[in-house]
């Protein structure tokens, strides 16, 4: 029998690969979701090695008031209020000169 720990070494940290992934994708297909739970699988899975001490989430509610700042940003983006200025692109000029004849 294998250990859960074999499976799933880091379980935050592949929860919050998932919902990162659907977050980037901005889709709820079943390839998307197939795919974002490999990314979450393995991901942890070949970086274990390199952590020692898994971190524990003991003090999770201290994380809590940074989470309305991080949705705010993330729907400010998505909402389009940061899309490219439209009278930027009409002074845009090109970097390269022509080369005279």
């Amino acid at each position: 029998m294998t250990d859960r720990r074999t499976l799933l070494p880091h379980p935050w940290l592949s929860l919050f690969l998932v919902i990162v992934c659907k977050l980037i994708m901005n889709d709820l297909s079943p390839g998307s979701l197939i795919m974002g739970f490999f990314l979450a699988w393995g991901i942890p899975l070949i970086t274990h090695v390199f952590w020692p001490h898994p971190p524990t989430m003991a003090q999770a509610s201290r994380t809590a008031p940074f989470h309305p700042a991080g949705a705010w940003r993330y729907s400010h983006c998505e909402s389009g209020c940061g899309e490219i200025d439209p009278r930027a692109q009409q002074k845009a000029a090109p970097g390269l000169r022509g080369v005279p004849d």
